[in-house]
């Protein structure tokens, strides 16, 4: 973690963090100059060092106070840690803020949450059986909720900002069963959801606005049926492999345009013909 306060005026070289690949994204203030590509700015976003922290109280329970601007990963792998609630002034989710908090089960957020970013591992191996996503938040980084072993279900409403959803962001997370994708998000990931032995159904709005599905983004998955929007392009390799005998049909729109990988569905032995239109 790095944190920057929101008074700095500062020239950071490209340079200065080449080689922390443990460093996925940096929240800076505008007045901060640095344009390297790693590890991602979030801009104006920006830590508050010297504030307190809250404690964590005696029944397991963390309040974020208004006011805070950022989660850092001051509670990361805390055991004791058992419900958090998030003021609405948070923007940013740290990387690996709430990672291997293996108890914690409870997250919710105040109803004005102004949260856009969940940051890289941020909740990696934690202990959270579903959690609703704020309308304000832009993106899911790499590994957001990967291996959440309790994790079902992941909320989204009809106003959704959301248009991003990193790498890895639920993959080997066992017991999520079906995810409705919302409409802003353009990609899905590679390996987005891999290995989710239980996600039978993923669900598109028809004013969704998809256009890729990375390599291995659902392998070794639990889907049974699959419709892919026609507003795909691209269909990466092995992106539905792996999948045994459970995928049994992919439906593709009569008005798609889309090239998919000659390696995406091997494995799927089930999946014995798939209808395309000649686009």
């Amino acid at each position: 973690a790095v944190y920057v306060s929101c008074a700095s005026s500062m020239k950071i070289a490209d340079s200065a963090f080449t080689g922390s690949s443990r460093l996925y994204t940096i929240g800076l203030p505008s007045t901060v100059e640095f344009t390297a590509s790693s590890p991602t700015r979030l801009s104006n976003d920006c830590g508050i060092p010297g504030a307190p922290l809250p404690s964590i109280d005696a029944n397991g329970h963390l309040e974020i106070i208004e006011g805070t601007l950022m989660v850092p990963n001051t509670y990361s792998g805390n055991a004791a840690l058992k419900s958090v609630k998030i003021a609405s002034t948070v923007t940013l989710i740290g990387d690996q803020a709430f990672a291997g908090c293996s108890n914690l089960v409870n997250v919710t957020f105040a109803e004005d949450s102004s949260l856009t970013t969940i940051g890289a591992y941020a909740f990696q191996s934690s202990g959270i059986v579903s959690i609703s996503i704020p309308d304000a938040s832009k993106s899911i980084l790499l590994g957001a909720f990967s291996s959440c072993g309790s994790l079902k279900s992941v909320a989204f409403t009809s106003n959704s900002q959301l248009s991003m959803i990193g790498s890895s962001a639920f993959a080997s997370s066992l017991k999520l069963s079906s995810f409705s994708v919302p409409n802003e998000v353009a990609a899905i990931e590679s390996s987005t959801f891999a290995y989710c032995s239980a996600l039978k159904f993923v669900y598109f709005d028809c004013h969704s606005t998809l256009t890729s599905i990375g390599s291995n983004a659902f392998y070794a998955s639990g889907l049974v049926g699959f419709s892919i929007p026609e507003t795909v392009t691209t269909v990466g390799s092995n992106a539905f492999a792996a999948m045994g005998q459970t995928l049994s049909a992919v439906y593709v729109s009569c008005a798609s345009s889309m090239k998919i990988a000659n390696s995406a569905f091997y494995q799927s032995s089930r999946l014995y013909t798939i209808g395309l239109p000649s686009t």
